[in-house]
């Protein structure tokens, strides 16, 4: 069968491998030969580059798509220490990687702001009680028509104003987690402990003695690591494919063993930088893991038998992935074409594809040395 052929030029290398193998009258036949998106390569240069052939086989392997991101923990399992009043650090308890337990004192402050929110607690503390009296009493006597209707209605205000001052000093107080019932019998005191909110190890420590901490800085940072979990990027290509429940092999720069989690939550909404959507991965507890960790994920899309072909007869070109199929075989010479594949599972040499096109499958395809023919397009 004839026909009209494109001239082009293979890649050094296969240049190098035909000079090592002279024949006669070689100069004047072209190394490879292109039809539209056929290629021709003569029996001498397949065996120079070492192409072989062979068919796709049926395996148990799965379609995957690989991603990134990092590991990190839920909200509610972090923590950012500050105060709601300003003081001098005296006392700092831990270190950074210190275990810290709920509730547990982080750090101590010496306030004067501290010293007027007790003082004030106490006065006021004091005045209700008269306050109080009062208002019970020209109640009865409003109620009895004795006195003015003006001075009820000013012992009201008085009382109810005073009780309202209390109440928010008292919540304060409680915030702060100072010990009322000694404020109460008069003991006051300078020093405020600034206590842990959650177990977990200090991440963080953002102050040194004898610095003066003001309201709402951040003093330090905990982290709980039980409920770990990754934080994978999806991009917008793919994301139609991912499900819940869906298998997840993960791996990190430190450890390249495979820890194997699911696909617990799925993001609504797009990043508009990188067009990609985070999902959420659980795992088994794993010691070794820990926030922050850059990790690389796998996503098996299914778990059936797939077509596949030896690593070797893959072609990789930037974020594409070819095969090249033998059309024909003539006297002196193989057509092939190629075809754009997307590769799935790789293991034990061999790897999972899918075909955007519709290709006869059941044609030989080239499974070693495709390497040089790289360079034919």
């Amino acid at each position: 069968m004839k026909h009209r052929y494109r001239t082009i030029w293979l890649i050094l290398t296969v240049c190098y491998f035909i000079s090592c193998h002279p024949r006669e009258n070689a100069s004047e036949e072209p190394i490879i030969e292109p039809i539209d998106l056929d290629i021709s390569v003569s029996k001498d240069q397949a065996k120079a580059i070492g192409l072989e052939f062979g068919k796709l086989q049926n395996l148990p392997l799965s379609i995957s798509i690989e991603c990134n991101g990092y590991l990190d923990t839920p909200p509610q399992y972090k923590a950012k220490i500050s105060s709601i009043v300003s003081g001098k650090v005296v006392k700092i308890n831990y270190l950074v990687g210190d275990y810290v337990g709920m509730g547990n004192e982080i750090i101590r402050l010496e306030s004067i702001e501290f010293l007027e929110i007790q003082k004030n607690y106490i006065s006021v503390k004091g005045n209700l009680k008269y306050l109080e009296d009062n208002y019970l009493r020209q109640k009865l006597l409003s109620e009895q028509n004795v006195n003015a209707k003006k001075d009820f209605l000013q012992a009201e205000k008085d009382y109810f104003s005073a009780k309202a001052e209390f109440e928010f000093i008292r919540g304060k107080l409680d915030i702060l987690h100072a010990p009322i019932n000694q404020i109460e019998q008069g003991n006051i005191s300078p020093f405020l402990s600034i206590r842990s909110s959650i177990n977990g190890y200090l991440t963080n420590i953002n102050t040194v003695m004898g610095e003066f901490v003001d309201v709402e800085d951040i003093i330090a940072e905990i982290i709980n690591p039980e409920h770990l979990h990754a934080e994978l990027n999806i991009y917008e290509k793919d994301a139609l494919k991912i499900k819940k429940g869906q298998k997840v092999e993960l791996s990190t720069k430190m450890d390249t063993s495979i820890i194997l989690g699911e696909v617990f939550l799925i993001g609504i909404k797009f990043d508009q930088d990188s067009r990609s959507i985070p999902i959420h991965v659980h795992f088994p507890e794993n010691k070794n893991l820990l926030p922050g960790m850059y990790i690389e994920g796998k996503i098996l899309l299914d778990e059936k038998n797939h077509l596949a072909i030896p690593l070797e007869g893959i072609i990789r070109d930037e974020q594409r992935s070819f095969i090249y199929t033998l059309v024909e075989t003539e006297d002196d010479a193989y057509i092939l074409r190629r075809n754009s594949v997307t590769t799935g599972e790789e293991k034990n040499g061999m790897v999972a594809l899918q075909f955007p096109d519709v290709v006869d499958t059941t044609k030989l395809v080239a499974v070693k040395g495709v390497y040089y023919l790289s360079g034919t397009y």
